[in-house]
């Protein structure tokens, strides 16, 4: 209704509101002098007041607690794709790790990059490199699950969190869907059309005390890297079957 006041900073957005909302004092008591009998006026002062202060810091209380969702979800994304970041992959990979230890359920770690990114932007330039990066983590958003945790890890590799994992070879099926689908894509960017291809690296482990999500994904990056010795645009994957030996596949 007014979009020019979500222009304005927030703090004098907030102090906009309180004048608005300090100046509504005196109205209401003019309001209370004006309608109720001179005998009711000590009860309806109080009514008023009681009614006035509810609503006065329910409504700041509402709207500081918005900013401050709207804040944390900001902190958690990464600004170029609006996946997740990081940081913000340890904490929800944390969390499924934890029930998984409770139910005794796999947990999958997805890692890729893009093979020889340099040249894309040696080639192009990084503007095109940044569009191919963020539709790349649009595609990845589109082909997994709601509840796995994708996140741009940093600048062109990514990360993908798989918890309650039913059978291994559902996380290395997704790996490779993923891989042809990229390779058989072109990318349209300020007049160029770019073809990539991803190597990927796959872990999927049983959720124990003896494991953590830092020791996942340390493997997933090896397995990664392993996908690049063995000549890229591959997926590589260790499966951690229990007390089993980790079996490896590709």
């Amino acid at each position: 209704m007014f979009p020019f006041l979500h222009a304005l900073p927030r703090s004098i957005y907030f102090l906009l509101l309180g004048v608005i909302v300090a100046l509504g004092a005196p109205l209401g008591w003019w309001i209370c002098s004006q309608f109720v009998a001179a005998d009711d006026m000590q009860v309806a002062v109080y009514l008023y007041m009681a009614i006035g202060t509810t609503l006065t810091f329910g409504s700041f209380g509402f709207l500081m607690g918005h900013s401050q969702d709207l804040l944390y979800k900001l902190i958690e994304k990464d600004s170029l794709t609006i996946l997740l970041n990081q940081k913000a992959f340890y904490r929800h990979m944390e969390a499924y790790h934890q029930i998984g230890l409770r139910y005794n359920d796999r947990i999958g770690v997805i890692m890729l990059d893009i093979d020889h990114f340099k040249q894309v932007n040696d080639q192009n330039n990084h503007l095109v490199g940044s569009d191919i990066i963020k539709q790349f983590g649009q595609i990845l958003a589109v082909m997994t699950r709601e509840t796995d945790i994708v996140a741009r890890y940093g600048g062109d590799e990514f990360i993908i969190g798989i918890p309650r994992v039913d059978n291994p070879a559902d996380a290395m099926t997704l790996a490779e869907r993923i891989r042809s689908t990229i390779e058989s894509r072109v990318f349209n960017s300020r007049g160029a059309k770019v073809q990539i291809t991803i190597s990927m690296g796959v872990v999927v482990s049983l959720c124990s005390s003896s494991n953590n999500v830092d020791q996942l994904v340390q493997e997933a990056d090896q397995m990664l890297y392993k996908a690049k010795r063995n000549g890229r645009n591959r997926v590589e994957a260790l499966v951690n079957v229990g007390d089993a030996t980790p079996a490896s596949a590709s």
